[in-house]
């Protein structure tokens, strides 16, 4: 018996492979003219395919961004790098608000090239700062997705900017590599004061309403070596219950830790403000206007 001819494609499948296989071409033509160091035109180039993609409402359009920010940044070209990956985040706004995985990764990519360049660190730290804000989505008051704030936390870290560093940790997806970061940050402090980094962050972790990653910190601060919260001191006592009332909303349980641990919330200047955002969270205590700023804005 002959062997039959494969099914024609129909005439949509065929279109679209025929498209797919031009933007491929598309593609390893411009990487040619980043190799062949024709830089600027491959960014003008790349900009044109983008724009021209997401007027037809393509998906490749996110492709061309993602795939010409990491091999102009490759090949060293970080202004470009940068320009695109701009686009690309700005792009997101409108075209995935809801924040999907897929795009996510793309951002994680872009990161990844950002990361290899320790001199651009600079234009790396800007990427995942309108990376953050994008991935806060519609609603308002979220604190956008704990990857990108690690990323970013661990590029402030990188350069040596630890209240930067910090304020993302706290918003970021990984405990253990925070707990380091305060380990270090309490090189040189006061015996006395070693415990407040894990203090703060338990505090912090509490008011961007993370009780897992409070809980956390928590646990993993009384392994610590430097910056270490003993076990069943007034301070881990402290952060232990006032975790334990908030995850119960039990008010009067919060006041009893305000007047039993007065000591350890005088401790620090900017407790009392952590302590009054937390009552004003989890048990509907109204606190005067001062707005927290920094790590809480």
């Amino acid at each position: 018996m002959a062997e039959q001819p494969p099914p024609a494609e129909s005439g949509g499948a065929a279109t679209q492979a025929q498209g797919s296989r031009g933007l491929a071409a598309s593609l390893k033509r411009l990487q040619e003219s980043v190799e062949d160091q024709r830089h600027y035109e491959a960014l003008q180039q790349y900009k044109t395919l983008f724009y021209r993609s997401a007027a037809r409402k393509k998906p490749e359009a996110l492709q061309v961004l993602e795939e010409g920010a990491c091999v102009l940044l490759r090949h060293d070209c970080t202004e470009a790098g940068l320009e695109l990956g701009l686009l690309l985040v700005t792009h997101l706004k409108t075209a995935d608000p809801d924040v999907s995985e897929p795009s996510k990764q793309s951002i994680a990519r872009i990161s990844d090239a950002f990361g290899r360049l320790e001199e651009a660190r600079a234009k790396h730290i800007k990427f995942l700062a309108q990376a953050v804000e994008w991935s806060k989505g519609k609603e308002k008051g979220k604190c956008g997705d704990p990857a990108i704030h690690q990323r970013l936390a661990q590029a402030y870290d990188a350069g040596g900017e630890a209240a930067q560093a910090h304020s993302h940790y706290v918003r970021g997806a990984d405990t253990s590599a925070f707990l380091s970061a305060l380990e270090r940050w309490a090189q040189g402090a006061h015996a006395e004061e070693e415990g407040l980094f894990v203090v703060r962050a338990v505090l912090q972790s509490l008011c961007v309403e993370r009780m897992d990653s409070a809980e956390a910190l928590l646990r993993g601060g009384t392994q610590l070596t430097k910056a270490r919260l003993e076990e069943g001191s007034p301070q881990y006592n402290f952060c232990r219950l006032l975790i334990a009332a908030c995850r119960k909303k039990t008010p009067p349980l919060f006041q009893v830790i305000m007047g039993e641990y007065a000591a350890t919330v005088r401790a620090d200047p900017s407790f009392p403000e952590y302590m009054g955002r937390i009552g004003e969270i989890y048990f509907g205590i109204a606190r005067p206007k001062s707005g927290l700023q920094g790590l809480l804005a």
